[in-house]
């Protein structure tokens, strides 16, 4: 999270990413747990049917995939205050980030849950969900408020993507692995990639597409001014499935785990 989910919770823009507390921002996302980073009101919220949608998504990405989840996945629905403690309990277990004092960590932790949208913890597999990031996200893209059922069902489904890699693949080692940015950015590509190729299979069968269409168009090209989150998106989740669904082409979902279990 997708992203989400939106690779990383790098929010440093163009300069000064090499000097240790920007780099430490730059691996939040991929080292600490998937999240979707693409920048959405409680009343919206507490419409949706999470329960259905849950048990919906769960079965349709099991078919997709053509294997169930080990362990049931279990969600939650965060908001920017709530998410705080939840990103600190994880930055504080991250071994790149181990030697932040208090200080560094709660800023860190302040500074992604404005960005988290969504996410799969790493310590416990339950996926949360930060409603006001989505609500900002609704409002970004021009999502009627009649669409916000369909807005959520991408999100679950994503990051429902991303347990079941984890369980299936275990791709949260494969990320830790990765010690540097540009060790991190294949790996990370190939996982968000197949996590948005699974989505699309899946909103065509639950009838998400047009949501799932309009976000896939804001991956597809970086913007027209240079801007390193962007950049990074588009590497990930744009290239990262045109990536996934040409090695789906040549050889089907053995080669699509191999790509994904790959160390």
């Amino acid at each position: 999270q997708p992203p989400a989910s939106s690779l990383s919770l790098h929010h440093s823009g163009q300069s000064g990413r090499s000097s240790a507390r920007e780099l430490k921002r730059t691996k939040i996302f991929v080292l600490s747990g998937l999240l979707i980073v693409l920048f959405a009101t409680v009343s919206s919220a507490e419409t949706v049917d999470f329960d259905s949608h849950v048990g919906n998504i769960t079965r349709a990405i099991e078919e997709a995939t053509g294997a169930r989840y080990t362990t049931e996945v279990q969600m939650k629905i965060e908001s920017t205050t709530t998410i705080v403690p939840i990103l600190k309990r994880e930055l504080q277990k991250d071994p790149q980030i181990q030697g932040s004092d208090e200080e560094e960590l709660d800023s860190l932790a302040n500074d992604a849950s404005r960005a988290v949208i969504a996410k799969v913890s790493k310590i416990d597999g339950i996926v949360y969900l930060v409603k006001d990031n989505i609500e900002k996200k609704r409002a970004e893209y021009g999502i009627d408020e009649s669409d916000m059922g369909k807005l959520y069902m991408y999100y679950i489904c994503h990051e429902f993507v991303h347990a079941w890699q984890e369980q299936h693949c275990g791709i949260f080692e494969t990320l830790n692995k990765r010690r540097t940015e540009m060790n991190v950015l294949p790996a990370a590509s190939v996982i968000e990639g197949h996590a948005e190729y699974i989505t699309g299979k899946v909103a065509k069968n639950l009838g998400f597409s047009d949501i799932y269409e309009k976000l896939a168009e804001k991956h597809a090209l970086p913007g027209e001014e240079y801007d390193f989150e962007k950049e990074e998106r588009y590497l990930t989740y744009g290239k990262g499935k045109a990536f996934v669904v040409h090695v789906f082409n040549e050889g089907g979902n053995e080669w699509l785990m191999k790509a994904l279990k790959k160390r």
